[in-house]
């Protein structure tokens, strides 16, 4: 999934100038052979906006497209069908409900709580949470409680940790991470073949150290024949 997200980032929401913060594996209730992906993001743009985007994968390769895309403020309800059992259930109320199946609880989880979090930062509105466990819907501390959208606020603050740990990568940090990789292959391939070197020269050191042995028995044998010869 990391990968995934990486590539919806660099693909689809960097070019947008937009921040993915999570996301869900899902397929609509009753068509589970037809996977997409919710993304919670929010604008790099000041005012903020909050946004709930459908990506979907091209037929043809491994391309991902935008959808479609419903702004946080247009939604109304949040049903996780179950607050104690396991279940990947979950409707979410626009103008529309739609319903959703995630590929795990966990991820489920994982989105609604973004969800709730972004809510809580951003908008500060009148949103229902159904059948959600209240470990999902923890208060925000004061420093980070809600920013109107209207307002003049950028993401790129240290306190957006607490939505997500995800930061893109620069292309000079990524050259940087390539070329550290590079030297880290080269050092390991170098230390696989001087213990491949090392082994055989311990075992060619052994077989030496054999016929030396063998040699000081002979000599010692051949010494007490002499001596009992004498």
């Amino acid at each position: 999934m990391t990968a995934i997200k990486h590539a919806l980032q660099r693909d689809i929401f960097t070019p947008s100038d937009e921040r993915l913060l999570s996301i869900v594996n899902v397929c609509k209730a009753g068509k589970k052979k037809k996977n997409c992906f919710l993304c919670a993001t929010v604008t790099t743009e000041r005012p903020v906006q909050v946004k709930v985007v459908k990506v979907k994968k091209s037929d043809k390769g491994d391309l991902y497209k935008r959808q479609l895309a419903w702004e946080l403020r247009d939604l109304t309800e949040v049903d996780a069908k179950d607050a104690n059992k396991e279940n990947p259930e979950f409707d979410l109320h626009f103008e529309k409900v739609y319903r959703w199946v995630a590929s795990s609880t966990a991820e489920k989880n994982t989105f609604i709580s973004c969800i709730w979090k972004l809510n809580q930062r951003y908008l500060r509105k009148k949103l229902e949470f159904v059948n959600v466990s209240p470990q999902l819907l923890e208060e925000l501390p004061k420093a980070e409680e809600s920013v109107p959208s209207g307002e003049s606020q950028s993401v790129s603050g240290g306190d957006e940790e607490v939505l997500d740990d995800y930061q893109e990568l620069s292309t000079r940090e990524e050259q940087d991470i390539e070329s550290m990789m590079e030297v880290c292959e080269y050092a390991i391939s170098n230390a696989e073949a001087f213990a491949e070197k090392l082994s055989r020269e311990l075992q060619v050191l052994d077989g030496v150290s054999q016929l030396i042995s063998m040699a000081m028995q002979e000599g010692l044998i051949q010494e007490w024949v002499n001596a009992g010869a004498g």
